[in-house]
């Protein structure tokens, strides 16, 4: 992994975005249910801006509770 990789993906960790694999375990116990895991998947790893910019507007809509259960 490049260094701007291993950048972007602190970014992702330290804004609290959700990565797959996590997401896959919280489903299990019914949470993010409404959250397209196939698509949030097709849009790893993050490599640089404008990929980190791609995810984090894809889970706009479920932070803070806005996508829930």
């Amino acid at each position: 992994m490049t260094d701007q990789a291993n950048k972007a993906e602190l970014h992702c960790h330290l804004d609290g975005l959700l990565c797959p694999a996590y997401v896959k375990a919280i489903q299990v116990d019914g949470f993010c249910r409404a959250l397209d895991l196939n698509q949030m998947q097709r849009l790893y790893p993050i490599r640089n801006r404008e990929e980190w910019r791609r995810l984090g507007e894809f889970l706009a809509p479920y932070v803070e509770g806005n996508g829930g259960r």
